[in-house]
């Protein structure tokens, strides 16, 4: 459930990453994971931060406010069963899609994709091997 009192931070949270106007982060990146084999993304403001994140095992998305200490300010914890859940369910996306550059991604895949002959590498090869490298 998001608390009432940030329930309007919450939604203009929301607006601004549905604006991409949010510059997400992976928090593995900055150092503030919350979670190990989840999703967790961060962003971070004057004196503050906002942490959203949510575990493979566990359905529910939780969003922290920390000051510039590192102290919670305020926590909300969504469930599949809140109405409120798929509020922070899209919030936790757009954080995900910001902070992995999932647009920037997909437009270099549609690149990669169109240009003419074999696509694709084998990663730590130099090619085929010649037939004096072939030990039999």
């Amino acid at each position: 459930m998001i608390p009432e009192e940030i329930q309007d931070i919450v939604q203009k949270l929301l607006e601004r990453s549905r604006a991409r106007e949010v510059n997400w982060v992976s928090s593995s990146d900055v150092g503030v994971t919350q979670v190990k084999g989840g999703e967790d993304f961060t962003v971070a403001l004057p004196n503050y931060s906002v942490n959203v994140w949510k575990s493979h095992q566990d359905p529910a998305v939780r969003l922290a406010f920390y000051d510039d200490r590192g102290r919670t300010i305020m926590r909300a914890v969504t469930t599949p069963r809140d109405d409120n859940h798929p509020l922070m369910e899209e919030l936790l996306e757009l954080a995900r899609r910001k902070a992995l550059n999932v647009e920037g991604a997909l437009d270099a895949l549609r690149v990669a994709l169109a240009q003419p002959g074999v696509i694709g590498e084998v990663k730590g090869s130099e090619g085929p091997a010649s037939e004096e490298e072939i030990p039999f």
